[in-house]
């Protein structure tokens, strides 16, 4: 083989190595648990409204966190963020920012939920962090 062709050959070893990673990133798929319409956990990928599911023993001051209009950031990764409005205790509305992060591997391993999030209100300084259930 003459030297001039091993740039080639280089290149080709990492377009293999690649589209191997981009195959194993999308053969895995991540999720959030949020309440369905009949109040039940169900994993749902990037949702535009969600009433996030919290890890039992939270003590939060509320029972659940529900946001729509959700508009997501990095969703798939490590951390994931989404903007959108947020309702509060006795109906009260507001914008705000929700972070998931530490995503962690269901049973079978070809999905991931989210298990971290922290809340935060427009204008507040400090986020809130609850735990989530992940998988149900």
């Amino acid at each position: 083989m003459r030297l001039r062709h091993l740039p080639w050959l280089a290149l080709s070893a990492a377009a293999t190595v690649l589209a191997g990673s981009a195959a194993d990133a999308a053969s895995t798929r991540t999720v959030v648990t949020c309440l369905d319409a009949a109040g039940a956990p169900a994993r749902v990928v990037k949702p535009k409204a969600c009433t996030f599911v919290l890890k039992a023993g939270n003590d939060v001051g509320a029972a659940r966190v529900t946001a729509t209009k959700l508009k997501w950031k990095g969703w798939g990764t490590g951390a994931a963020t989404g903007a959108g409005t947020f309702m509060g205790n006795m109906g009260s509305t507001g914008k705000g920012t929700v972070r998931l992060s530490r995503p962690k591997a269901c049973r079978g391993g070809a999905t991931k939920a989210y298990t971290r999030m922290s809340v935060r209100p427009a204008g507040q300084a400090k986020a809130t962090v609850v735990d989530l259930a992940g998988c149900p």
